[in-house]
């Protein structure tokens, strides 16, 4: 490939990834970032795209603009030829380096659960909360037709569930009326396996989370772990 040899590569263009990166700007060390997409994904506020509230370009920033000094490559890599040093990338090209940063971030998981890959909708992508989105419109336009409620379950009582629960109950309470007034009130029911909401952070929290879900009209179940998904 052309261009200088760089002396540190980032695999991926999240949040650590750009952490790195800075770190590297201010160290005044040369890198290069690749991700297979140009732009660095918000995922916090996906839930806002989902329901939304938020369009999709609002929730992603193009790297090339976030990086201060670096280089951006846009590309995809099939194997890491460890020694070698170089990154083997889809289309045949080869990128040598000195450091590899890996930050690739993760995959959701279905945890084991029967049916979860085959029925539900994962909230990681822009390209999942816009499905998210078109199947919500979706499924209330059937409601519309057959003069039915929606009532919506989230599973999982971390942020990205905390936050979309409460959106899509924010939903339903002003958007649904004006726009929908077939539709009759639904429910939105969010599950969550262990004792509290949102255990990774203090207790108190996740008491004040179930507290403003409960005044947005959310069902809250704790304890509630899914056993499969039809």
């Amino acid at each position: 490939m052309g261009g200088a040899w760089p002396e540190v590569v980032i695999l991926g263009g999240g949040f650590a990834g750009l952490a790195a990166a800075r770190v590297l700007e201010r160290a005044r060390v040369p890198y290069l970032l690749l991700d297979a997409r140009n732009h660095h994904l918000f995922q916090p506020l996906l839930y806002q795209v989902a329901t939304g509230f938020l369009e999709g370009p609002a929730v992603a920033y193009p790297l090339r603009a976030l990086l201060r000094r670096g280089r951006f490559l846009l590309g995809r890599v099939e194997r890491v030829d460890l020694e070698g040093k170089r990154l083997l990338l889809e289309g045949g090209d080869a990128l040598p380096y000195r450091f590899l940063v890996v930050a690739t971030g993760s995959l959701p998981s279905d945890l084991g659960v029967p049916g979860v890959r085959e029925h539900a909708l994962f909230l990681k992508t822009l390209g999942q909360a816009l499905r998210v989105r078109y199947r919500l419109l979706e499924a209330l336009e059937k409601a519309a037709r057959r003069g039915r409620p929606l009532d919506l379950l989230v599973v999982g009582g971390g942020p990205t569930g905390v936050e979309l629960a409460g959106a899509l109950a924010e939903f339903l309470r002003y958007t649904l009326p004006r726009d929908f007034p077939e539709v009759p009130a639904g429910t939105v029911t969010l599950l969550e396996a262990g004792p509290r909401l949102l255990s990774a952070f203090r207790p108190a929290l996740g008491r004040y989370a179930e507290e403003a879900l409960a005044q947005l009209g959310v069902r809250v179940r704790l304890g509630a772990q899914v056993a499969e998904v039809g």
